[in-house]
């Protein structure tokens, strides 16, 4: 089973309640509308962020495993937290490729030489 986030995929575009706080509230009303519990969460680069959050907000109770693919806890590096990957300016860095030269950005964060 699959949820569309709002303004994603399938589902209803919105203008407003794009916020990770929010789509995890709105993971949180499609659990209990599915009345699922014991589920094994699969979040997928920003569903990973959406699932996290909801951890932070409501817990683990509902899971039976949560799997998080292409995305780490935070981008951000934060005072009293290990897990962030990058501070600031370099976060500034990337999206700022990823707006002027998305391919130099692809380039840089694979592992692998550059084709000629």
């Amino acid at each position: 089973m699959t949820l569309d986030l709002r303004g994603h995929g399938r589902s209803e575009k919105t203008e407003t309640g794009h916020t990770l706080p929010q789509y995890a509230r709105d993971l949180d009303a499609f659990l209990d509308a599915q009345d699922l519990s014991d589920v094994v969460l699969v979040g997928w680069s920003m569903g990973s962020l959406v699932a996290w959050e909801y951890v932070r907000q409501f817990g683990t109770d509902r899971f039976q495993g949560f799997v998080s693919v292409e995305q780490q806890p935070l981008d951000l590096e934060q005072e009293g937290y290990d897990h962030g990957v990058f501070d600031f300016d370099e976060l500034r860095g990337l999206m700022e490729l990823a707006q002027t030269k998305p391919h130099e950005l692809a380039w840089s964060l694979i592992d692998s030489e550059k084709p000629k």
